[in-house]
């Protein structure tokens, strides 16, 4: 465990995080030898009156500069980047160590590409010595964008003794952008193996941390330098791939190269691709790098190179297509054109391989039409593989045109079941699915894919019937569920029969049915069943009426609603999926935290190990709690929110309740050891707890996956280059058991190396629900989990660097009293960085039911 909280950040932070700035050289001097004249004797009168503003301005720059409002300075720090004269250098050197820390980033930012030695020197010691991450980063990164080669050897020099943590980190950083900088430009080996020297030294420190960023900065430095790149791409990957104790090592190397791509990494990487059972914290890494080794290369080289990649997945190695259908799936400017995409996709699907095809299964949503027609050729097959039918039915429900767009969008709201034409091949084939596979879970995933608004009759008809006699009772209760959201006019009498069933599962999935359809025919079957026995059965019909008369979130007295009903029904309205939707978006990305949870039912069932609900009092969040063992007296309902913290062991009879709550369309959020106790009961091999060599009781630090970047899970948790530092107390890390269902959202190469694995954060569907995981404990986040902290500043940049803290906020507290102690700050400030991945759960959950 680091000896500070701050000591080993290595997190990447987001691309373009830091912004560019305008930088002017100063203006010459005339030749000849002789002495310029006085410039406002060789300048016209409109150009005297131009040089006359642009002073006035420099000094009205000048004065914001020395203004004691710190948005003043701000403006004065950007302003002066665009002034190329030495009062503006020395202002912005000034301003560059402000007290505030968004002023400093301003000024720094404005330094790039002012050369001078003072700027140098201070740009040096900030990377070097700030104790905030992304001032450390911002002065490393003006520093390459002045001078690299400078920036380099002014690191270099301090890559020892107490600063050499710190200098390899800053090395990265700005090696990274000098590397793109310099584009195919080749560098001297022998250069690059002299600076490397002393970061090779540093690789056989004591301090695993120095180790590790020496590796990454070594990498980074050494882009297209030819053998000394392979040499420390050999040593510090390829060598260690065995041992998880060196695979935090491996994945600096692998971040390096995926920041500081070479196209000559594409031979060692191709050969790590071949490499079955790679931990999965440097398997993501290796795919990330390979991809932006690709991206550099020549557009012909680069599909000269997939075309290889292809043609040896038919040889021992075809488990790689795993990996290469994974990169296949990441779009946008980060991932590869998308014919070269749908060309990947397209030969893995035609392979023999079951993990290479369902992984590429999984992607085919990624390529529009061409993706839907080959999953629609898998489906086309009744007995399908289950975990190729699963992939498949998802790709056509997200973007299939299973209902015809002119019953998607009836002007009155009210959908009806297309009954002209025969159904298409995509409805007949998910129809087959929903009523004959043998998985399932393919048969819950069909239905759940034609419980859509104006879906056709045969449709409707074949989920009316599978509520009523469907295999067993989970997929009874989410073809009701199913058949609710189709809001077809027929659905109303079946969902009113079903709630008068024996089954209180089938009873409840009737009336969270009759609230999807959302029709002034389905309250009053709703009003009886508040008299029903059954605490969740009768808390869903409430929910229900609730949501039809806008009365979300209060206090009602149950032996009101009819006399309310009877006198207000007529103002109630029925909205569709997508008007709520819509009304929900309210609770989007510009809301507080606190308002995401307004009027939500949120339940917590405490742990003995790990408290929410300490954090959530002290958010000023309401919530309720159950106690384990009484779940089925909880009033549960599929529109609440159920959070269960560790340790998690709830009892049988609560396992069931919690089965028919997520796959009714539930939201469960677990903790730690709840892993073992609450998810593996209720959805069993899709995750599971990591075995490790021992207990795991650490304080370490979380990044996002892959395919974890632009998850609206981590919403605003690394806005920043915020780095959560996780406090896993015995912790049950995350074993993925189905890697097409689950989804890891956040990772830790720390926690591999120390503990076997480091998966940290994971979630998957369930029916018409959801389940996230994650391995720490949130009552002893934050301050409570750092050590060694003194003084106001440091306890500050603890904060704004893991915990979430904004810098506007810090602004406001900065001269606050309690900042001078951990302990004092702990009760002033919840940490935000992990308990957002919770709020963003939720407000998902708002959003889209």
């Amino acid at each position: 465990m680091p000896q500070r909280p701050d000591a080993s950040m290595r997190f990447v932070l987001p691309a373009g995080f830091l912004l560019l700035t305008a930088t002017f050289a100063a203006p010459g001097v005339s030749g000849g030898g002789a002495v310029a004249p006085p410039r406002a004797l060789a300048l016209s009168p409109e150009m005297q009156d131009d040089e006359a503003e642009a002073l006035a301005r420099l000094n009205e720059l000048l004065d914001l500069a020395r203004s004691k409002d710190p948005v003043e300075r701000e403006t004065a720090a950007t302003g002066l980047g665009e002034e190329p004269s030495q009062k503006a250098d020395a202002a912005l050197l000034k301003l560059a160590e402000d007290e505030d820390v968004i002023v400093q980033l301003a000024a720094i930012r404005a330094m790039a590409g002012r050369e001078s030695t003072s700027v140098t020197k201070l740009l040096t010691k900030l990377a070097l010595e700030s104790p905030f991450t992304r001032v450390r980063r911002a002065a490393a990164e003006s520093l390459a964008k002045t001078n690299g080669e400078e920036a380099r050897d002014a690191l270099l020099k301090k890559a020892s003794g107490k600063t050499a943590l710190r200098a390899a980190e800053a090395l990265l950083w700005a090696e990274a952008l000098a590397a793109s900088q310099r584009g195919e430009a080749a560098q001297d080996p022998k250069a690059v193996e002299k600076d490397v020297k002393g970061l090779r030294k540093m690789q056989k420190s004591k301090d695993p941390d120095e180790r590790v960023a020496a590796a990454g900065a070594a990498v980074a430095i050494s882009t297209r330098s030819g053998e000394p790149r392979a040499e420390l791409i050999q040593e510090g990957l390829v060598e260690h791939l065995g041992d998880y104790k060196a695979s935090e090592m491996a994945c600096a190397v692998l971040e390096a190269v995926e920041r500081a791509p070479d196209p000559a990494d594409l031979e060692v990487l191709s050969r790590v691709m071949a490499t079955d059972g790679l931990m999965t914290v440097i398997e993501r890494r290796l795919e990330r790098a390979l991809l932006a080794t690709l991206k550099v290369l020549p557009e012909s080289e680069r599909s000269a190179a997939l075309t290889k990649m292809l043609g040896g997945l038919k040889g021992d190695g075809e488990f790689r297509g795993a990996r290469l259908a994974r990169i296949a799936a990441i779009q946008g400017e980060r991932g590869l054109g998308e014919e070269e995409r749908a060309n990947i996709l397209r030969a893995i699907m035609q392979g023999g391989n079951v993990d290479a095809r369902a992984a590429a299964a999984k992607a085919l949503a990624t390529i529009g039409d061409e993706g839907v027609q080959l999953a629609l050729k898998e489906l086309s097959n009744d007995s399908v593989e289950a975990r190729l039918g699963l992939q498949c039915i998802r790709v056509v429900q997200q973007n299939g045109s299973l209902v015809p767009e002119e019953e998607s969008k009836k002007e009155d709201g009210e959908a009806k079941a297309e009954a002209k034409a025969d159904p298409s091949d995509a409805v007949k084939f998910l129809i087959v699915l929903a009523e004959d596979h043998p998985s399932s879970l393919v048969q819950e995933q069909a239905v759940i894919a034609l419980g859509q608004p104006g879906i056709h009759t045969a449709a409707v008809t074949a989920l009316t019937e599978l509520a009523k006699t469907g295999r067993g009772i989970d997929l009874r209760n989410v073809a009701t569920v199913a058949l609710g959201r189709t809001r077809a006019e027929t659905a109303v009498a079946t969902l009113a029969e079903l709630l008068r069933h024996d089954d209180w599962m089938m009873r409840a999935a009737a009336a969270e049915g009759l609230l999807q359809v959302s029709r002034m025919e389905c309250v009053a079957p709703l009003l009886d069943a508040l008299d029903d026995e059954n605490p969740q059965v009768a808390a869903t019909a409430e929910e229900a009426l609730k949501r039809f008369s806008n009365r979300e979130g209060e206090d009602v007295e149950r032996s009101t609603w009819r006399d309310w009903w009877a006198a207000n029904g007529q103002r109630a309205r029925f909205r569709t999926r997508e008007e709520t939707r819509a009304r929900q978006e309210r609770y989007g990305y510009s809301v507080s935290d606190a308002q995401i949870y307004e009027g939500l039912d949120v339940i917590v069932v405490p742990g003995l190990g790990d408290h929410i609900e300490k954090v959530l009092e002290q958010l000023g969040i309401e919530f309720r709690t159950v106690q384990a063992g009484k779940l089925d007296e909880a009033a549960l309902h599929p529109g609440a929110i159920l959070l269960i913290g560790c340790t998690g062991e709830i009892s049988a009879s609560d396992v069931e309740v919690v089965q028919w709550y997520v796959r009714t369309g539930g939201a469960l959020f677990t903790s730690c050891w709840a892993l073992t106790h609450t998810v593996v009961p209720t959805s069993p091999a899709v995750i599971r707890k990591a075995p490790t060599p021992g207990e795991v009781v650490d304080h370490v630090f979380a990044r996002p996956t892959t395919s974890a970047l632009e998850s609206p899970y981590l919403r605003g948790v690394f806005d920043g280059g915020v780095q959560p530092f996780y406090s896993l107390e015995g912790a049950h890390l995350i074993q993925v058991v189905d890697p097409e269902r689950a989804e890891v959202i956040l990772d830790s190469p720390y926690t591999a190396a120390r503990h076997g694995s480091g998966d940290l954060s994971a979630y998957f569907r369930m029916g018409h629900g959801v389940i996230l995981d994650t391995a720490n404990h949130f009552e002893e986040q934050g301050f409570t989990s750092a050590e060694g902290l003194k003084g106001d500043e440091e306890c500050q940049a603890f904060a704004v660097n893991h915990m979430g803290y904004s810098l506007e906020d810090l602004r406001q507290t900065r001269d606050e009293k309690w900042w001078k102690s951990a302990s004092k700050a702990a009760s002033e400030i919840a940490d935000l960085s992990v308990f957002r991945i919770l709020t963003n759960f939720v407000r998902e959950k708002r959003i889209n039911g």
